[in-house]
């Protein structure tokens, strides 16, 4: 093969976030990791990239994705022509970046779908790359794949990348795109070929730039307005007694408290097995198929999992920031319990041993809770309902958000709500009609099976 044609792509993260892979198990420190290269550089590895351009050539080229990317068919198979060679951490200008990357971390817990507080030991600490990071990744084209039509499935492209998509993470766009051709019948090519390799040959080769424009994000959003009811909105200090920075809820919080909710609710009325969806998702219902799921070991499934189809972004939190102190009853005396006899110290909340702790609460405060993201037909009417039912357990208090929500904080109340289009959610009775309706079609679906 005398030609050979390059791309070189870079993409910004316009949301926080990463691909992030397991680590070791260590005190005080993140669970899940940046993942980096062998210089240990946080990078873009190659297959999270082309699974994301492989679904983009899906959307915009279905008939070409065998042709390019291959496939595997019983004892039919072809081999990818699109390769995927690697990724580095570039500025804004271009130039590869060779200082260390700047991460934070996030911690999160599961919610018992149960009890509706934090699930026991699933607290996890996970490290992100701050919005803006950019990357170049490095792509190498066999002839026979047009390189024009490749070019216009990155234009208006903005790839989810990483984990926690469906939270507000990863979210990116491709910035520039630069492509060449390397002729190996010339003595030209032939040098460049020998004498560089890596990136350096990608980067020496792809040069010509490519227009691309940025992408139009707006989509169908469900906004719900929240204001503080009978309670404050509980923020914790951190280990070193510090305030957060920004006083917001976490996608992930929102979307554990509704997702957990709708489960409640459907089983509680026999549309959900008493044990499903613990956790693990079943992979049939509504829920998980609005807010996705993911495989696990030992359970039986109809699919290895699926993307959230709906994305909860973080909601910033106004209103006034007071600080409340709290101390546990001696389970004896009935007093103030204190470090020791002689010593009371005062602790900072999460730190083991705190007794005297301290809560940041947010009084008069609002908020606006997002999810972002298109519904077909027959899981939006289900949606709908079911968050419609939600919104009324939040309205009676019977679910709140933040922290402490069963000692007097977190109750909230709706205050404005839209739904995509002009139209408006489903009223309790028509939700209501909704799950009954559902419960006759199971019914019918069990008798016809019996």
């Amino acid at each position: 093969m005398s030609r050979q044609h390059y791309l070189r792509i870079r993409l910004v993260m316009m949301e926080a976030g990463g691909v992030a892979r397991p680590a070791p198990q260590r005190s005080q420190a993140a669970d899940l990791v940046i993942d980096t290269d062998h210089r240990g550089m946080p990078q873009l590895p190659a297959t999270s990239f082309a699974g994301a351009l492989r679904q983009r050539v899906r959307e915009i080229r279905p008939d070409a994705v065998d042709e390019w990317f291959g496939f595997v068919q019983g004892s039919e198979s072809r081999a990818s022509g699109i390769w995927v060679l690697g990724s580095r951490l570039v500025d804004a200008t271009g130039a590869l970046r060779s200082g260390p990357a700047t991460t934070s971390e996030v911690t999160t817990t599961a919610i018992d779908r149960h009890s509706g507080a934090a699930a026991v030991r699933t607290l996890r600490k996970t490290q992100i790359l701050p919005a803006g990071t950019r990357f170049e990744i490095y792509v190498r084209c066999d002839a026979g794949i047009p390189m024009a039509d490749l070019v216009r499935c990155l234009n208006d492209w903005a790839p989810l990348v990483g984990h926690s998509t469906s939270t507000g993470r990863g979210r990116c766009e491709v910035e520039e795109v630069r492509t060449g051709t390397l002729d190996l019948s010339t003595s030209e090519g032939l040098l460049t070929w020998l004498t560089t390799s890596g990136p350096d040959l990608v980067r020496s080769v792809a040069t010509k730039v490519e227009p691309v424009s940025r992408p139009d994000v707006a989509g169908a959003t469900y906004t719900l307005t929240f204001r503080t009811a009978d309670g404050p909105l509980a923020f914790s200090l951190n280990s070193d007694g510090e305030l957060p920075s920004s006083r917001r809820l976490p996608g992930a919080s929102i979307k554990g408290v509704i997702r957990s909710r709708m489960e409640y609710i459907l089983r509680s009325v026999g549309l959900l097995n008493e044990y499903a969806c613990g956790g693990v998702g079943c992979g049939t219902c509504v829920v998980c198929q609005v807010f996705g799921h993911s495989a696990k070991a030992n359970v039986k499934r109809v699919s290895v999992g699926q993307r959230a189809l709906l994305r909860v972004h973080d909601a910033p939190v106004t209103g006034v920031v007071r600080k409340r102190s709290h101390a546990p009853l001696d389970r004896w005396t009935g007093g103030v319990a204190m470090a020791s006899k002689d010593e009371p110290k005062v602790y900072v909340a999460n730190s083991r041993g705190g007794l005297l702790h301290t809560f940041e609460g947010v009084e008069e405060g609002q908020f606006t809770a997002t999810f972002v993201g298109e519904l077909p037909e027959r899981l939006k009417v289900g949606f709908e309902a079911l968050l419609t039912l939600v919104l009324a357990d939040i309205e009676d208090g019977l679910v709140g958000f933040g922290r402490a929500t069963t000692r007097g904080y977190g109750s909230v109340s709706l205050s404005a709500v839209t739904v995509p289009g002009e139209g408006s959610l489903p009223t309790r009775e028509q939700a209501q009609q909704w799950v009954v309706d559902e419960l006759a079609r199971q019914s019918d679906s069990e008798g016809a099976l019996a």
